[in-house]
């Protein structure tokens, strides 16, 4: 289905602070998971969810949750590939909203905590 989507995720590296924002049109499917996709300035961007789990995917890059679990991921950059533990702090949606917390890790050394925020309208609509 066609979507308006608002893209913001806000970066926190323990004082540093950083923010992604797009709002793009692109698609949202419902099947087995939640699944959302759209183009941006920045390359192809898909988020696939339910209640356990979670997906990002940005380019090649891909990065894995799963509540109550660190996941040890291999996060692809323009300079290599970059070991990455993830750790959900929350996640919850709603048929419109993705509200989404989580922690990366290089190690035991805390990188980032990061929130994660999308909504979807239908397109032309104006909020």
């Amino acid at each position: 289905m066609r979507k308006k989507i608002y893209y913001k995720s806000l970066f926190d590296y323990g004082g540093q602070k950083d923010k992604i924002e797009y709002i793009e049109l692109g698609t949202y499917i419902k099947e087995e998971e939640h699944q959302i996709r759209m183009s941006t300035k920045d390359g192809e961007m898909r988020i696939f969810y339910d209640d356990e789990n979670v997906r990002l995917m940005h380019n090649q890059s891909l990065l894995r949750f799963k509540k109550g679990e660190r996941i040890l991921n291999h996060y692809k950059t323009i300079q290599g590939e970059i070991p990455l533990v993830s750790e959900v702090e929350s996640l919850n949606y709603t048929k419109d909203t993705l509200r989404f917390i989580y922690h990366l890790y290089q190690g035991e050394t805390h990188v980032a905590r990061v929130f994660l925020y999308v909504r979807m309208q239908e397109p032309g609509v104006y909020a």
